[in-house]
């Protein structure tokens, strides 16, 4: 399946919300700083969902059909059905 931009964007949205729900609850725990923990999480929201986008971008570009991918199809069928490349891991 090809990953769209809108799906991969909507990912990383979702991730991050958890995520800074998280990262916020356990940095108001720590200091009980509202203002802090909500500032903290938010920027650390959007570093890091520009990451993860970016990520997953170049590994959409990339591709992950291991060390067969530029073999021809009789070869790579071959590698497979032994278990070479990465499709085994």
């Amino acid at each position: 399946m090809t990953e769209t931009r809108a799906r991969s964007l909507a990912k990383a949205l979702s991730y991050r919300i958890v995520s800074s729900l998280v990262t916020g609850t356990v940095l108001f725990g720590l200091t009980q700083k509202g203002w802090l923990s909500v500032g903290v999480a938010l920027l650390d929201s959007i570093v890091k969902t520009s990451i993860f986008y970016l990520h997953e971008r170049t590994w959409m570009m990339i591709g992950f059909e291991g060390a067969t991918a530029n073999l021809p199809k009789v070869q790579r069928r071959r590698s497979q059905a032994s278990g070479a490349g990465l499709e085994s891991l």
